[in-house]
């Protein structure tokens, strides 16, 4: 396994390049205010009228789609983007 990492300047020019090559553009990216944002999907458990839990066939808890959580994670100088290869 191959372990990779990327500061967040590796990544900037990256995806400048990117950019670059599929549209044609020069894009100048901040790096201070860079981030990821995070969409979440969160689920809860379906009830039935007395409070108790409604369960499946198979005797497992019934999920419905409740909301997004959206969260905000800022990159600095100090952050990296590791990943793994397998051969």
């Amino acid at each position: 396994m191959i372990e990779i990492k990327l500061d967040l300047y590796e990544v900037t020019y990256l995806l400048q390049d990117a950019l670059r090559e599929r549209y044609g553009a020069e894009l100048k990216l901040n790096n201070y205010e860079s981030g990821v944002t995070l969409r979440e999907r969160i689920y809860k458990t379906k009830k039935h009228k007395n409070g108790k839990v409604m369960k499946d066939e198979h005797g497992y808890p019934v999920k419905e789609f409740d909301k997004y959580e959206v969260r905000h994670i800022g990159l600095d100088e100090q952050s990296e983007l590791n990943f793994y290869l397998e051969e």
